[in-house]
């Protein structure tokens, strides 16, 4: 029999608007219907598994490092379905109620469809339903959902600062699109372009981990100015692409060093350091201790 692993990552404590969890399953079906309540707006960060929601003229099939958004009005159907080994996704529900109180006064800058199906002032509204492949960095952000990097008082201020990012995200239309544009998210042209570059760079560094950072030559990789790919993927990914290639190296450089075939200074090497004293001050910053306690801490 299938058993789903439940934890709820954080609900709203002031107004229990919104709530978030994260499920996990090792393999076979399960019904899971009751996920996904109506009058509620859910965005599903689906890391692995298959699934399918249907219901309203609606139907979405997750694969797979794909990220769906629904608002069912009435029940709907949504089942993990057997035979693609295990299931890990995570679940944004936000009452309409909640939505509609708290983004009123914005009405015009959201998505059309959508404020019309969570608000009811239209009838016969078009339903909610959207699906699309997850960029690098929502992966990301999805993985840091399950795993907050803080803990204890701060976890509440961090969930709420990441909910509020996501709404930013993704119910709000981009300013430079004219509001008859798009009416719904998930379909943006820019901002897939966007993703697309932040997703090149990240390739690249991952490519080119023992290499030293040449913005130039990146930028001419990506199609943009050295200059503004800078600030987009600042921006997009809330970090330099400089602290970016750190991180990486020293997630690659761990990654060796747990596998027992490399050292500390074997491992620096391979990523790209030559120097032992700035590899051991860049792990420090990453992992928080020195590679020779990761060393300990690990084994």
């Amino acid at each position: 029999m299938a058993f789903l692993e439940h934890e709820n990552l954080w609900i709203d404590q002031a107004e229990e608007g919104w709530s978030m969890s994260w499920y996990g399953l090792k393999e076979g079906a399960l019904d899971c219907s009751q996920l996904l309540s109506p009058q509620k707006l859910h965005l599903i960060f689906n890391l692995s598994g298959q699934g399918i929601i249907m219901g309203e003229r609606t139907r979405i099939g997750l694969s797979d490092s794909t990220i769906a958004m629904c608002f069912p009005r009435q029940a709907i159907t949504a089942s993990r379905l057997a035979g693609s080994g295990s299931h890990e996704f995570i679940i944004l529900s936000i009452k309409a109620d909640w939505l509609k109180k708290t983004l009123g006064d914005r009405r015009q800058s959201i998505f059309t469809a959508l404020w019309e199906s969570v608000s009811a002032e239209v009838d016969e509204s078009k339903p909610v339903g959207h699906i699309r492949s997850m960029t690098l960095a929502e992966k990301n952000m999805a993985h840091q959902l399950a795993d907050p990097p803080v803990e204890g008082d701060a976890l509440g201020f961090w969930y709420v600062a990441k909910v509020t990012e996501i709404i930013a995200l993704h119910l709000f239309r981009p300013v430079d699109i004219h509001n008859t544009a798009v009416g719904e998210p998930f379909c943006l042209s820019r901002k897939r372009v966007l993703n697309e570059r932040v997703d090149q760079v990240n390739q690249w560094l991952e490519t080119n981990l023992e290499e030293s950072l040449d913005l130039k030559k990146l930028a001419s990789h990506v199609g943009c100015a050295p200059h503004y790919l800078s600030r987009l993927f600042s921006k997009e990914v809330g970090k330099t692409i400089s602290q970016q290639l750190r991180a990486l190296r020293v997630e690659k450089a761990a990654e060796l060093m747990d596998s027992g075939r490399f050292n500390v200074t074997e491992a620096a090497f391979e990523v790209g350091y030559n120097s032992l004293s700035h590899f051991t001050k860049a792990f420090t910053i990453e992992k928080g201790m020195k590679p020779s306690e990761y060393l300990v801490t690990e084994r």
